[in-house]
């Protein structure tokens, strides 16, 4: 059930930064607008780059979920990229309440979700290395020395 849960919460977050970025066109006008130059450029990049950093947390999260307990360094990344993500978001919860469509708080609430899946990943992966260290034979111990 939790992985499930955090399926859909992973999805949610990039499905977030696909029509973050899309919805450059219509609440950015400078970069649809022909002859635009400069600085009426900028908030446009720098609206798509929210949209990205999103669809790679998003990604991440994905990655991590099917692969994070052979890899368990994704698992870190993951939770570093996950506590940015928060953080980002609280910041403008706090900051810009009304500056985006999508209400806020529901992005953060889904981002602290996965935030606390994702450690509960990663002390699984830890629990699960443990054992096996503990799990092998003196012989295979020593060899491993």
């Amino acid at each position: 059930m939790l992985k499930r849960i955090d399926i859909i919460g992973s999805w949610l977050i990039l499905i977030t930064g696909v029509l973050h970025a899309a919805s450059v066109f219509y609440f950015v006008q400078p970069l649809v607008k022909p002859g635009s130059e400069g600085s009426e450029r900028e908030l446009a990049l720098w609206w798509v780059s929210g949209g990205e950093a999103l669809i790679f947390g998003a990604w991440l999260n994905l990655v991590r979920i099917y692969y994070g307990l052979a890899a368990p360094s994704i698992i870190r990344y993951a939770v570093l990229a996950n506590i940015i993500m928060v953080l980002f978001e609280i910041w403008l919860v706090i900051n810009n309440p009304g500056f985006i469509t999508i209400p806020r708080r529901g992005l953060l609430i889904i981002q602290l979700i996965i935030l606390a899946l994702s450690i509960y990943m990663m002390r699984q992966a830890r629990n699960s290395q443990s054992s096996a260290s503990t799990n092998q034979s003196p012989s295979r111990q020593g060899a491993a020395i």
